[in-house]
C-alpha cells in the first residue's frame, strides 16, 4: 500500500487518532485488500459496498465491528484518502 498507507496515517493523525486506532483501521482496510487482491487505487465504491455484504452475510462479523468498518475506516478513512 506505500504512499496510500502513508496519505492515510497522515490522516488519522490529523483527526488526532491513537497509534491503537490507527492500526486498528489499517488491519481493516489490509483486509479489504487483501480480500480483492489488488492494489488499493484500484478499488471502487462498489467495492466497497461488495465487502459489506461480504462481511454481514458470509463472515457475519459483529455489529460493533461491522459500525468500524463502515462509520470510520470507509468514510473517514478509505473515501477521504482513496477518492
Amino acid at each position: 500500500m506505500g504512499i496510500i498507507k502513508e496519505k492515510m496515517i497522515q490522516d488519522l493523525e490529523i483527526r488526532g487518532m491513537s497509534k491503537r486506532t490507527q492500526e486498528s483501521y489499517l488491519g481493516c482496510i489490509k483486509q479489504f485488500v487483501k480480500y480483492y487482491m489488488k492494489s488499493p487505487d484500484l478499488l471502487t465504491l462498489e467495492d466497497i459496498n461488495s465487502y459489506q455484504l461480504y462481511l454481514k452475510r458470509d463472515r457475519q462479523i459483529s455489529v460493533s465491528y461491522f459500525n468500524i468498518w463502515v462509520a470510520h475506516v470507509c468514510r473517514t478513512v478509505w473515501v477521504v484518502t482513496c477518492f
